[in-house]
């Protein structure tokens, strides 16, 4: 596993979320030039987005560490509907961002700094320990592979909490970071977290112990753009 993965990890596992992360969102953009009539309400929806990230990476490093009760997945299926919620309208917030920000002349189209950075949550040994414990309730490949691909995403919301905070970004990096997390939110965020989806299908079903129906087998991939 890659040294920034296993240390957010390890973060996540043995401390709390932070607080006034909107406010250092905000006075990020602000200071790129976005009005704060813009960046208030986004670093708003940011901020819970985070905490609720947190919780949810919590709940799953849990699981995953052999913790398999009930009570741990009904908290994931309960945090899984609260994200798809707080997630509705993020994305219109991220696209007049990234519009705001690419109107300047510092936003190029090279590769940022933040994109290398994250680039390790993607990797398939950063999320392999949630895959397995999936896998070992019954949910198939594919199925696991939506709940580890939330993960790696959620991930990057607490790495993006601390980099903006100990880090300030350039006008750059800000702009990959809302192109990433929108892209996030839109491709594998919300569909895997809608009711009925294939994956909260399964996370309830396993919540409900032995003798119920099983996992949910092969089903189209609902993430392709």
């Amino acid at each position: 596993m890659h040294d920034t993965v296993a240390k957010i990890r390890k973060y996540i596992a043995a401390e709390g979320p932070q607080t006034g992360m909107g406010e250092v969102v905000a006075r990020r953009f602000e200071e790129a030039g976005i009005s704060r009539a813009l960046t208030a309400p986004m670093a708003s929806h940011i901020e819970a987005f985070y905490l609720e990230a947190h919780r949810w990476l919590r709940l799953g490093i849990r699981f995953a560490s052999g913790e398999d009760s009930g009570e741990v997945l009904g908290e994931l299926v309960f945090s899984s509907r609260h994200l798809h919620t707080i997630l509705a309208d993020l994305p219109a917030f991220l696209e007049r961002a990234e519009d705001n920000l690419t109107e300047r002349e510092e936003i190029t189209h090279r590769e940022s700094a933040y994109e290398r950075e994250i680039a390790p949550f993607s990797r398939l040994d950063s999320t392999r320990e949630l895959r397995e414990a999936l896998a070992a309730k019954g949910f198939d490949p594919e199925t696991a592979g939506y709940g580890a691909q939330a993960e790696a995403d959620l991930m990057k919301i607490v790495y993006l909490e601390r980099r903006i905070r100990e880090n300030p970004p350039k006008p750059a990096d800000l702009n990959a970071m809302v192109v990433e997390m929108g892209l996030d939110i839109r491709r594998h965020l919300q569909p895997a977290f809608e009711d009925g989806s294939p994956f909260m299908t399964a996370l309830r079903r396993a919540g409900e112990g032995p003798g119920r129906e099983s996992a949910p087998g092969t089903q189209p991939d609902p993430f392709q753009p």
